[in-house]
């Protein structure tokens, strides 16, 4: 029998106190191909995240958006409509996107400062710097991003 080249076992995750994965085991011996399925936000993806980088990427949405930290023990659909933008935002962060592509993605929050605003100078920054510092090469590109 071939050494797995990947093994889980009993995975339990939560995003604050949200389950996301309930005991999940899994294993990929050399060669197999597996399908994981399930809807968006299903948790498909954070079964190969590493924990360390998910608390890093909630610490930088918190400090995005530092009211999501105080109303983090509040169902998401309890939170006001601008409270609500930023959960979505948030989420789109949580996974280390290439791109994030937001429409409006200022609709519905309180007026900020220019550099308060997701994507609109400070945050944008600190984005790029927070996810690609180190010289962070382009998959099968040439140059750092």
């Amino acid at each position: 029998m071939t050494e797995p080249i990947l093994q889980v076992e009993d995975i339990q995750v939560r995003y604050s106190r949200l389950p996301v994965l309930h005991g999940i085991t899994l294993t990929v011996n050399q060669g197999e191909m597996v399908c994981v399925v399930g809807a968006n936000g299903a948790g498909k993806s954070t079964i190969l995240r590493d924990e360390q980088q998910i608390a890093k990427n909630l610490d930088f949405v918190y400090r995005l958006f530092p009211r999501l930290r105080e109303r983090r023990q509040q169902a998401a659909s309890t939170l006001s409509g601008g409270e609500q933008q930023m959960v979505a935002v948030g989420r789109g962060l949580m996974i280390n996107p290439r791109i994030l592509m937001l429409d409006e993605p200022s609709l519905g929050l309180a007026p900020l400062p220019r550099g308060r605003t997701p994507g609109c100078g400070g945050e944008a920054q600190a984005y790029r710097h927070h996810h690609f510092a180190g010289g962070t090469k382009r998959p099968g590109g040439s140059g750092n991003l």
